[in-house]
Protein backbone atom coordinates (compact mmCIF):
# COMPACT_ATOMS: atom_id res chain seq x y z
CA UNK A 1 0.00 0.00 0.00
CA UNK A 2 1.49 3.30 -1.41
CA UNK A 3 1.64 6.06 1.85
CA UNK A 4 0.03 9.55 2.15
CA UNK A 5 3.22 10.87 0.94
CA UNK A 6 3.49 9.17 -2.25
CA UNK A 7 -0.07 10.18 -3.09
CA UNK A 8 0.27 13.76 -2.79
CA UNK A 9 3.41 13.21 -4.50
CA UNK A 10 1.41 11.83 -7.26
CA UNK A 11 -1.19 14.51 -7.30
CA UNK A 12 1.70 17.21 -7.09
CA UNK A 13 3.06 15.67 -9.92
CA UNK A 14 -0.45 15.29 -12.17
CA UNK A 15 -1.07 19.30 -10.96
CA UNK A 16 2.16 20.04 -12.85
CA UNK A 17 1.93 18.01 -15.89
CA UNK A 18 -1.36 19.41 -15.86
CA UNK A 19 -0.12 22.86 -15.79
CA UNK A 20 2.60 22.03 -17.88
CA UNK A 21 -0.24 20.81 -20.65
CA UNK A 22 -1.97 24.45 -20.63
CA UNK A 23 1.13 26.25 -21.05
CA UNK A 24 1.65 24.21 -24.01
CA UNK A 25 -1.65 24.98 -25.59
CA UNK A 26 -1.59 28.38 -24.89
CA UNK A 27 1.28 29.08 -26.49
CA UNK A 28 0.19 26.58 -29.48
CA UNK A 29 -2.96 28.60 -29.87
CA UNK A 30 -1.13 32.24 -29.69
CA UNK A 31 1.48 30.94 -32.42
CA UNK A 32 -1.36 29.99 -34.77
CA UNK A 33 -2.78 32.94 -34.44
CA UNK A 34 0.00 34.85 -34.85
CA UNK A 35 0.56 32.93 -37.94
CA UNK A 36 -1.92 34.02 -39.14
CA UNK A 37 -2.38 37.15 -38.56
CA UNK A 38 1.34 37.79 -40.77
CA UNK A 39 -0.74 35.61 -43.49
CA UNK A 40 -3.37 38.15 -43.31
CA UNK A 41 -0.94 41.11 -43.32
CA UNK A 42 1.25 39.97 -45.96
CA UNK A 43 -1.63 39.38 -48.46
CA UNK A 44 -3.26 42.93 -47.69
CA UNK A 45 0.54 44.17 -47.95
CA UNK A 46 0.74 42.98 -51.31
CA UNK A 47 -2.74 43.71 -52.56
CA UNK A 48 -1.89 47.05 -52.04
CA UNK A 49 0.91 46.86 -53.76
CA UNK A 50 -0.66 45.57 -56.38
CA UNK A 51 -3.61 48.21 -57.06
CA UNK A 52 -0.47 51.04 -56.34
CA UNK A 53 1.15 49.25 -59.48
CA UNK A 54 -1.88 49.36 -61.46
CA UNK A 55 -2.92 52.27 -60.74
CA UNK A 56 0.94 53.90 -62.17
CA UNK A 57 0.03 51.57 -64.63
CA UNK A 58 -3.09 53.40 -66.17
CA UNK A 59 -2.05 56.63 -65.58
CA UNK A 60 1.16 55.91 -68.05
CA UNK A 61 -0.71 54.32 -70.54
CA UNK A 62 -3.04 57.83 -70.17
CA UNK A 63 -0.13 59.99 -71.39
CA UNK A 64 1.00 57.18 -73.55
CA UNK A 65 -2.47 57.70 -75.37
CA UNK A 66 -2.24 61.34 -74.87
CA UNK A 67 1.22 61.54 -76.43
CA UNK A 68 0.29 59.03 -79.32
CA UNK A 69 -2.80 61.29 -80.24
CA UNK A 70 -0.32 64.04 -80.50
CA UNK A 71 1.50 62.33 -82.94
CA UNK A 72 -1.30 61.08 -85.11
CA UNK A 73 -5.01 61.97 -85.13
CA UNK A 74 -5.87 58.14 -86.51
CA UNK A 75 -4.79 56.14 -82.96
CA UNK A 76 -7.58 54.13 -81.73
CA UNK A 77 -5.65 52.48 -79.13
CA UNK A 78 -3.46 49.33 -78.48
CA UNK A 79 -2.58 46.58 -76.03
CA UNK A 80 0.40 47.86 -74.19
CA UNK A 81 2.38 44.95 -72.35
CA UNK A 82 4.62 46.14 -69.63
CA UNK A 83 8.34 43.82 -69.47
CA UNK A 84 8.29 42.50 -65.75
CA UNK A 85 12.09 44.09 -66.12
CA UNK A 86 10.49 47.50 -66.91
CA UNK A 87 8.47 47.69 -63.84
CA UNK A 88 11.50 46.21 -61.64
CA UNK A 89 11.74 42.67 -61.71
CA UNK A 90 8.54 41.37 -59.94
CA UNK A 91 5.98 40.66 -62.51
CA UNK A 92 4.45 42.08 -66.13
CA UNK A 93 1.49 44.01 -66.33
CA UNK A 94 -0.84 45.14 -69.07
CA UNK A 95 -2.72 48.66 -70.14
CA UNK A 96 -5.70 48.21 -72.63
CA UNK A 97 -6.17 51.42 -74.42
CA UNK A 98 -9.16 52.26 -76.35
CA UNK A 99 -9.71 55.97 -78.12
CA UNK A 100 -13.11 57.02 -79.60
CA UNK A 101 -13.66 59.94 -81.86
CA UNK A 102 -16.40 61.86 -80.30
CA UNK A 103 -18.33 65.48 -82.02
CA UNK A 104 -20.73 66.15 -78.97
CA UNK A 105 -20.59 68.21 -76.99
CA UNK A 106 -16.83 69.23 -77.75
CA UNK A 107 -14.38 67.57 -81.05
CA UNK A 108 -11.98 64.97 -79.49
CA UNK A 109 -11.27 61.68 -78.33
CA UNK A 110 -12.34 59.89 -75.58
CA UNK A 111 -9.74 57.68 -74.17
CA UNK A 112 -10.49 54.45 -71.73
CA UNK A 113 -7.83 53.04 -69.97
CA UNK A 114 -7.91 49.35 -68.17
CA UNK A 115 -4.69 48.34 -66.50
CA UNK A 116 -4.23 44.91 -64.72
CA UNK A 117 -1.35 44.27 -62.74
CA UNK A 118 0.04 41.64 -62.70
CA UNK A 119 -0.74 39.85 -65.82
CA UNK A 120 -2.03 37.02 -64.89
CA UNK A 121 -5.36 35.64 -64.38
CA UNK A 122 -5.86 34.80 -60.69
CA UNK A 123 -4.82 37.36 -58.22
CA UNK A 124 -4.21 40.89 -60.35
CA UNK A 125 -5.92 44.26 -59.35
CA UNK A 126 -7.04 46.30 -61.73
CA UNK A 127 -7.67 50.20 -62.47
CA UNK A 128 -9.31 51.72 -64.99
CA UNK A 129 -9.29 55.70 -66.31
CA UNK A 130 -11.76 57.69 -68.25
CA UNK A 131 -10.14 61.26 -69.96
CA UNK A 132 -11.24 63.21 -72.51
CA UNK A 133 -8.95 64.54 -75.07
CA UNK A 134 -9.72 68.01 -76.31
CA UNK A 135 -9.11 68.16 -80.61
CA UNK A 136 -6.79 71.70 -80.90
Amino acid sequence: MSSPRAKARKRQTGVVLAAVLVCIVVILMLGTVLTRSVTIWHRHVRVTDQRQQAFWIAESAAQRAIHALQQSREYQGETWKISSESLGGSAAGVAVIQVDRVTKPRAGWQVHVEARFPDAPQHRAMCRRNLFVESK
